[in-house]
C-alpha cells in the first residue's frame, strides 16, 4: 500500500489505512506511520509492535518486516517499491 503525505494507520478497524484481520491478534488501531525530517517513524498505540523481531527504531528502512500481532507487513521503500508499483 503506498503512503499518503502524512499518518499512516494501522490495525484491525475498518478506519485504519492498512485494515489487517482482527484474527492475527491486531488491536483495533494498532501502529501509526509519521512522516519525519528523518524518514517514517513507527509508533505502538494499542498493541505492541517489532521490526525484524525486535523493539522498533526508527526511521525505517526498506526491507524491514513489521509484526503487529501474528502480523508480518514487510516495509518497501526506494526502487524496491518503484518495481513493485510500475
Amino acid at each position: 500500500f503506498p503512503l499518503g503525505p502524512s499518518s499512516f494507520l494501522l490495525g484491525s478497524d475498518a478506519a485504519c489505512d492498512l485494515r489487517l484481520p482482527p484474527s492475527a491478534a491486531v488491536a483495533p488501531r494498532h501502529a501509526r506511520l509519521d512522516r519525519t525530517e528523518s524518514g517514517l517513524e513507527l509508533t505502538a498505540m494499542d498493541g505492541p509492535i517489532y521490526v525484524n523481531d525486535e523493539t522498533p527504531r526508527t526511521p525505517l528502512r526498506g526491507g524491514d518486516c513489521l509484526r503487529l500481532g501474528v502480523a508480518l507487513v514487510r516495509f518497501l521503500a526506494g526502487p524496491e517499491a518503484d518495481a513493485l508499483y510500475r
